[in-house]
């Protein structure tokens, strides 16, 4: 994923973990929010630094 997202863009990138699961698209965003991994600033999503594997 790029560095800044839309909230489409990263519910599109979900959706294949999402099918068949236990969680929804909004609710596993949400975790990965809580968890420190994405970030919303202005509307857009942030990969955390390190959380792609870089430092």
């Amino acid at each position: 994923m790029q560095r800044d997202a839309a909230e489409r863009t990263v519910t599109g990138r979900l959706e294949p973990w999402c099918r068949g699961g236990v969680l929804d698209t909004v609710s596993l965003r949400r975790a990965l929010v809580d968890a420190g991994v994405l970030r919303l600033e202005s509307g857009r999503y942030r990969l955390t630094a390190g959380a792609d594997g870089a430092a």
